[in-house]
């Protein structure tokens, strides 16, 4: 959606083992590709896409305040929609 225009959005990706670290991302400005291969109609494909959506990334085993920091921005928009779906039932 980000790259058709139709919304302006963002990510926030947790490092989910022990190992390694995030620099290699942080230096590269949390950009990535990926790259599809197969096969469509008998033709072998090759698309590579470069992701853009990422805003940060995050270490819990090193950082777990930013990690609890992203846990409580979750909790209050998933209240914020319970809120929102309550208020249209009502309407």
């Amino acid at each position: 959606a980000n790259e058709k225009g139709v919304m302006d959005s963002a990510v926030a990706l947790i490092k989910p083992i022990a190992a390694g670290d995030l620099e290699r991302f942080r230096h590269q400005d949390y950009l990535y590709t990926v790259v599809l291969r197969g096969r469509e109609n008998g033709n072998t494909i090759e698309d590579g896409r470069i992701v853009t959506a990422v805003q940060d990334a995050v270490d819990p085993y090193t950082d777990f305040e930013a990690f609890l920091c992203y846990a409580d921005k979750i909790a209050a928009h998933l209240e914020k929609g319970k809120e929102n779906n309550r208020d249209a039932e009502i309407l």
